[in-house]
């Protein structure tokens, strides 16, 4: 495998993760537009249009990017300044696949959800004059916040355990 053939699979992974989370995200805007109570068609109607566009741009950027991932790698150059043109893996086990799995979702658990997790809590805190907004107490829920600490503390375990999480997947 090359380092060019590398970063491609590297782009084709983040562009099915940031896939799978504008999904999921929109949907979550939709169902709390869906379920705040608006009585204006305007108000409903801009926050759809709105939801549509970015995923219409969106939609259009990830195309791009896994049609012409070369164009991204020559753009930042990713493949120069290494000493080897191939990657060489050598002896990787199934017990070292794992470790490198398990912690790589670990780490995107814990990084997804910590921006989320410190603007709850800051809502949460009672400082933010958001809260005093009565339409907003209505739509805000713990939901997104227990999430984000569960998620949290899941990324934890994976990455703390992640050997002894290998191991018994590997019997």
């Amino acid at each position: 495998m090359t380092k060019k053939d590398f970063f491609r699979i590297v782009i084709k992974l983040f562009v099915f993760s940031a896939c799978i989370q504008t999904f999921f995200n929109v949907v979550k805007n939709i169902l709390n537009v869906l379920s705040s109570g608006i009585t204006s068609a305007d108000t409903f109607l801009y926050s759809v249009i709105i939801n549509v566009l970015v995923i219409i741009v969106l939609l259009f950027f990830l195309r791009f990017v896994v049609t012409k991932p070369d164009f991204i790698i020559n753009f930042f150059k990713l493949d120069k300044n290494f000493d080897d043109d191939k990657i060489v893996i050598g002896d990787f086990s199934s017990a070292k696949l794992l470790n490198l799995g398990l912690f790589t979702v670990g780490v995107y658990f814990i990084i997804t959800s910590l921006g989320s997790l410190i603007s709850n809590l800051y809502l949460l805190s009672g400082d933010s004059s958001v809260l005093q907004n009565p339409y907003f107490k209505d739509v805000w829920s713990k939901q997104e916040l227990i999430t984000s600490i569960v998620n949290i503390i899941i990324g934890s375990i994976l990455v703390v355990y992640r050997r002894n999480i290998a191991v018994y997947f590997d019997k």
